[in-house]
């Protein structure tokens, strides 16, 4: 393995555009981030550079601000592709730098996905957060992430995983 919504309301921000979900980079990095109330959804295919990082960090960041107090993430890695080990390294000094603006981030997961898979728990393990947890089906992480969200947002990430 290499290294490597509004606060209140039920409305969407798109961050990044889900339908084309490219963020125009020459590398061809692909992520789509929305948010639903204090839960950032994400949903990452291919982080190739490690500017895709920082674009994913940027927008990230945005929703998490805007987000307020209660930020959550759920993330569907279930087609993400293995990453250089320049990119797991930089992925992880920024999930490290946001750990104290998060109550909770649920890394959703295809278990067949085995180097991508191994490489997020080491990316997850060295950000340092007990509260960002990697899951192998979706029933789990629903019922984990739950707990910090409002019933309209646990139907949003109901409706964000059932989309992926």
């Amino acid at each position: 393995m290499g290294d490597g919504g509004e606060s209140c309301s039920g409305g969407r921000l798109v961050v990044e555009p889900t339908g084309a979900t490219s963020t125009g980079t020459a590398g061809g990095g692909s992520f789509a981030a929305i948010r639903t109330g204090r839960v950032i959804q994400l949903r990452v295919r291919r982080l190739a550079e490690v500017a895709d990082v920082d674009r994913l960090t940027a927008a990230v960041a945005s929703a998490i601000d805007e987000a307020g107090p209660g930020a959550s993430i759920c993330a569907d890695f279930r087609g993400a592709s293995p990453l250089p080990p320049e990119v797991a390294k930089a992925w992880s000094r920024a999930m490290r730098k946001m750990n104290g603006s998060l109550v909770r981030s649920a890394l959703l997961l295809d278990p067949a996905n085995a180097l991508f898979n191994l490489q997020l728990e080491r990316v997850v393990k060295c950000a340092g957060n007990p509260a960002r947890r990697l899951f192998p089906n979706m029933a789990d992480l629903q019922q984990w992430i739950a707990g910090a969200l409002e019933g309209w947002e646990r139907d949003a990430v109901g409706a964000f995983l059932s989309e992926g």
